[in-house]
């Protein structure tokens, strides 16, 4: 029988089992939000190492004690959310952005990409056209908050630079975590807006529910995946279970698979390996950034240290407020 990872490792070119993909994409993680592709939430993932959660202290000593209890611990549900872009977000769409109770959405995207997809005209010169602002002055409920916060700006990069970042991911592994490094030397800032609304909607007061978070970049896979990796590595999520979330884009991205084909057929001419690794996302490839995270930042405590600002006493609160218990 086929394994999510082994279907999720199927090269772009290739129709995945239609049957299996729609049982996945109709179960959790994966949320239907009609408009969007690859919506899913990131709670429900089991911890295996943390320093404190919900009064229960899990460290070598008694890792196994937690393990074999009849609770374990996992990250909360209906918190997290991942997406790819919401260009396409219908009516109905937004009915379930709210429903899930999101308050703030953070776009990973470049200028260049919001504005090209969001199709705004030339003589727009509006910094915030291409993002869906409707969502922030609705008519009826209350309003979702969308902050542009891409990692870099590359608008000045010439045709050969934006070429030399697209053939790394001609590399294989190594190439995915050449990139994903990439984006932690230049995403402190970014990673951490998103991180900050996190802390302080899980630290509002046990009387307060606060909002949920959705992130998302252009097909919700690479800046998407950096970031999630990030906050579920600081939540305390084994690496193996990481990276097989982050193989299920994949899955998630299968029905614009013809879109993606359609958008790389020029590459695909000249550059084959390297159109179907910027549309694969191998748990292998994660597994790598994972190693590099931790031998050149320190992991994720630390970079977000460093790099977002954070202290060890709020990444703390953060972990046993975003950790909780479940029956076995």
């Amino acid at each position: 029988m086929t394994s999510i990872v082994e279907l999720a490792s199927t090269p772009i070119m290739e129709h995945l089992d239609e049957s299996k993909t729609r049982e996945i994409l109709s179960n959790l993680p994966f949320i239907a939000v009609p408009g969007v592709v690859n919506f899913r939430d990131v709670g429900g993932l089991p911890i295996t190492h943390i320093q404190q959660a919900h009064g229960i202290v899990a460290s070598d000593d008694t890792k196994d004690q937690v393990d074999t209890a009849t609770k374990r611990l996992v990250v909360k549900s209906g918190r997290l959310f991942r997406s790819a872009q919401l260009n396409a977000l219908t009516p109905q769409g937004v009915e379930k952005l709210h429903a899930l109770n999101i308050g703030a959405i953070f776009d990973f995207r470049t200028t260049v990409e919001v504005r090209r997809y969001g199709k705004v005209p030339k003589d727009d010169t509006n910094p915030r056209s291409g993002l869906p602002l409707f969502l922030e002055t609705l008519e009826s409920g209350e309003g979702i908050q969308v902050n542009h916060n891409p990692l870099k700006d590359i608008t000045n990069l010439s045709n050969e630079q934006w070429m030399a970042k697209l053939l790394i991911y001609g590399k294989g592994d190594e190439g995915f975590a050449q990139s994903y490094d990439e984006m932690l030397e230049s995403g402190g800032k970014s990673f951490g807006n998103v991180l900050r609304y996190i802390f302080e909607q899980a630290t509002l007061g046990e009387e307060q529910e606060g909002k949920a978070c959705l992130w998302h970049c252009h097909v919700g896979k690479d800046r998407t995946g950096v970031f999630s990796a990030l906050l579920l590595s600081l939540l305390g999520v084994s690496d193996e279970v990481i990276a097989k979330d982050y193989s299920l884009t994949r899955i998630g991205l299968e029905p614009l698979r013809e879109e993606l084909l359609e958008n790389f057929k020029g590459l695909m001419a000249t550059h084959p390996q390297v159109a179907i690794g910027l549309a694969s996302s191998n748990a292998s490839a994660m597994l790598k950034f994972l190693d590099l995270l931790r031998t050149k930042y320190g992991g994720p405590r630390a970079y977000f240290i460093q790099y977002s600002g954070f202290t060890d006493e709020e990444l703390d609160l953060l972990c046993e407020k975003l950790v909780t218990e479940e029956m076995l």
